[in-house]
């Protein structure tokens, strides 16, 4: 029994992603996860935000986000 906090069909699509790797299965998944954490951001918001976060930490040899 898997017991993640995680919103309605994700647990589903994560496992279809796995066993069908591709588009139209990553496309599913990006979608729940983006309608339960997106916080009403667009694709283009949610990707200049893991650039801040994430690749300029990298570039810059600093600590990303997460680990704060």
């Amino acid at each position: 029994m898997r017991e993640v906090p995680s919103p309605e069909g994700f647990v589903e699509a994560w496992d279809k992603t796995l066993a069908e790797p591709g588009t139209a299965a990553a496309n599913e998944l990006l979608a729940i996860l983006d309608a339960w954490l997106g916080q009403g951001q667009t694709p283009n918001q949610s990707l200049s935000i893991f650039i801040r976060d994430n690749e300029l930490a990298w570039l810059r040899g600093t600590v990303p986000a997460e680990y704060f």
